[in-house]
């Protein structure tokens, strides 16, 4: 699966409600939503061309109207993780006649997996670190813990 195609996945998860969301970075693009159970914030680090390397990107987000102990879960999609094309480049497989396992390799790739899963409570601590490579696409979930 091409890394667009997980894009689209991720984005599914946005809650019929939007909710406002700002941020002071330029290269930073928040987009926050609430269903009935959940929070959910998509935020992609890009600059407008895409040739340009934008540094890593570490920030705090802060959360506001939700309190107490709640499960978040992180996906990613950059050239590192959930993304078969880039891992094809790094690993030297070529364009085309992959064998029976580099297409393997390149399959589990491209499924869209949890970078990262943890509890907080949000009513000490209102706050996500967030850690983003440029041209990055990151969508976080806010639960209730089950």
């Amino acid at each position: 699966k091409k890394p667009i195609y997980n894009a689209y996945i991720l984005l599914s998860k946005i809650g019929d409600t939007l909710l406002h969301s700002e941020c002071d970075n330029a290269d930073v693009t928040v987009l926050a939503s609430k269903d009935k159970n959940k929070t959910v914030i998509a935020l992609a680090y890009a600059s407008e061309n895409f040739d340009h390397k934008l540094p890593s990107l570490r920030e705090k987000i802060e959360i506001s109207g939700i309190s107490g102990n709640k499960k978040v879960t992180v996906y990613r999609i950059d050239d590192e993780h959930t993304n078969p094309y880039k891992l094809a480049l790094r690993r030297g497989f070529g364009d085309t006649d992959y064998t029976e396992e580099e297409l393997s390799i390149l399959r589990e790739e491209g499924e869209m997996k949890v970078y990262d899963s943890y509890e907080s409570d949000f009513s000490e601590n209102p706050f996500i670190d967030v850690e983003a490579s440029d041209n990055a696409l990151l969508l976080i979930e806010i639960d209730e813990v089950k």
